[in-house]
């Protein structure tokens, strides 16, 4: 990271640990970048970026202060990475599911619905990639990211569609929690294959509840690896969302 990002990244995470509370005021431009031993343009930059994701205001006569949490953009994919850093591992999943159990089941069942088949057919696609490639190769995992992906545009909803980001950033913390657990890997497969074939039998209900028990799988495999190899204290290393290089790389299972 540069220093700007290094300044936005420090600020962030003092504030979604709660070293920053709501309604805190910051130091002032000169003050802070003192204490930080950051150039002021860095510094100011800096507070454009956090105000921009919903984390900070600026007003004349008050300076900046920190914003409510019902304020924070929190499906921003930065912010959702420096979450996953400093928050222990089960609390993360537990709101990274809940997000996918609302939002995946839903666009499976407008896939079946409204998918066209050229957008089915790049499901089918994903699925069939994932299914014939090395469990550990860069390409299998593009192919599960693909296969989410696929099914939110499927579903014809802009706003669905535009989650994919968000949908990948989650993910990738699937997969750093679900490599701990052997045999993941192969479950999965089959239960990506059922979700592909309701929605290509147009089966509505059934593709919303294939992919409900896709979920409800991974859930349980995370909770294993929680349960079983991970202590609270763990804190997981995230990518920069921009950075492409770590999509998807390692030992990771797709879930």
């Amino acid at each position: 990271m540069n220093i700007h990002q290094q300044v936005v990244r420090e600020l962030a995470v003092r504030i979604l640990s709660g070293v920053l509370r709501p309604g805190d005021i910051l130091p002032t431009e000169d003050n802070a970048s003192t204490e930080m031993d950051v150039s002021r343009t860095a510094y100011r930059e800096a507070i454009k970026v956090l105000s921009a994701k919903g984390l900070l205001e600026s007003r004349a006569k008050v300076g900046t202060r920190v914003r409510q949490k019902s304020e924070w953009n929190m499906l921003d994919p930065e912010i959702l990475g420096w979450k996953s850093e400093i928050e222990t591992p089960s609390k993360f999943v537990d709101d990274l599911f809940e997000f996918r159990m609302i939002i995946e089941p839903a666009a499976a069942r407008l896939a079946a619905r409204k998918g066209s088949p050229e957008k089915i057919d790049k499901i089918r696609h994903a699925f069939e990639t994932m299914a014939n490639t090395e469990m550990s190769s860069v390409e299998n995992f593009e192919a599960d990211f693909d296969f989410h992906k696929s099914i939110l545009e499927a579903s014809e909803n802009e706003l669905l569609s535009s989650l994919g980001h968000v949908v990948e950033t989650l993910l990738l913390t699937s997969f750093e929690l679900s490599a701990l657990r052997p045999g993941a890997r192969e479950q999965s497969v089959p239960l990506h294959g059922a979700v592909l074939a309701q929605i290509q039998n147009r089966d509505q209900d059934k593709a919303r509840d294939a992919m409900t028990t896709l979920l409800a799988s991974a859930r349980t495999d995370l909770d294993d690896v929680l349960q079983n190899d991970i202590h609270e204290t763990t804190i997981l290393k995230k990518a920069d969302p921009d950075d492409t290089s770590t999509r998807a790389g390692g030992n990771r299972s797709p879930n």
